[in-house]
Formats: C-alpha cells, sequence, structure tokens
C-alpha cells in the first residue's frame, strides 16, 4: 500500500493449483523480497507477478518482479551454506533460502525453489510442490 501506483501485482493462477494448500510463509516472504529488494529502489517501480500452474503431478509457482536483478553469483550464494551479509538492516537471502528448506522438508529435495535473476531486468522464483488437491 505505502508504494502506490509505484508497483503493481498481477496474479494468474489456474483454478485447479488455487484449490491447493501451500505450507505457511511460502510465498509472502517471496513477494516481500520482489518489493524490497527488487523494486523499492526503482524510482518507477515495477511489477510483481505471481503466477501458476499445473504440469503434470506438479505444481509451479512463480513470483517475477521488474525489478533491479542480482548477478548470478549472487544468485548462487543464496543457496549456498554461507554466513549470509546485512544489507539495509536485513539478511540478503534468508527468506529465500528458508522457503527453499521448508519445502524440502515437507517434500522432498526434488521440491523446493529456483531462481533467475539479470541484472537491470529482474528476478524470477520458481517453486515446485507436489500436486495435492483438498
Amino acid at each position: 500500500m505505502r508504494f502506490g501506483e509505484r508497483i503493481q501485482t498481477y496474479i494468474d493462477v489456474d483454478v485447479s493449483v488455487m484449490e491447493m494448500k501451500i505450507p505457511p510463509l511460502t510465498l509472502q516472504p517471496l513477494v516481500e523480497n520482489a518489493i524490497i529488494h527488487g523494486l523499492e529502489s526503482k524510482v518507477e517501480g515495477g511489477v510483481v507477478h505471481i503466477s501458476g500452474r499445473l504440469e503434470g503431478e506438479q505444481v509451479i509457482l512463480i513470483v517475477k518482479d521488474t525489478g533491479i536483478g542480482i548477478s548470478s553469483e549472487e544468485v548462487a550464494a543464496i543457496f549456498r551454506e554461507e554466513k549470509r551479509k546485512q544489507i539495509h538492516g536485513q539478511t540478503t537471502g534468508l527468506g529465500i533460502i528458508n522457503v527453499h528448506k521448508r519445502i524440502q522438508h515437507y517434500f522432498g529435495n526434488e521440491y523446493g525453489l529456483t531462481m533467475e535473476s539479470k541484472l537491470g531486468e529482474g528476478t524470477s522464483i520458481h517453486i515446485r510442490l507436489p500436486y495435492s488437491p483438498m
């Protein structure tokens, strides 16, 4: 709300996926990261797009932003087991790795997050979960 019209959001999730329960705090930290780390510093703002689809027996949720992006080295560092660095009072990558580990804990190592980013263009996080309708 505090960003007004600077940040737009779009949600495009298949109906079959909308009926599925996902672990708590799966999407919230990723959307928050997109806003704080990707879009907040852009004067013109940007877009956060959340999508979801069924692929066979798996659900793919995607949180994508048109933010500042990060380097491939930073993406790799987020998924490595190492001490996190503080930027603007926040620990870099902590929310992402926590979501990734939580999903793997619930469902196994074949599930979790992958992340793609391009400096100046934005970041896309793919969440892979097993499909389990209610």
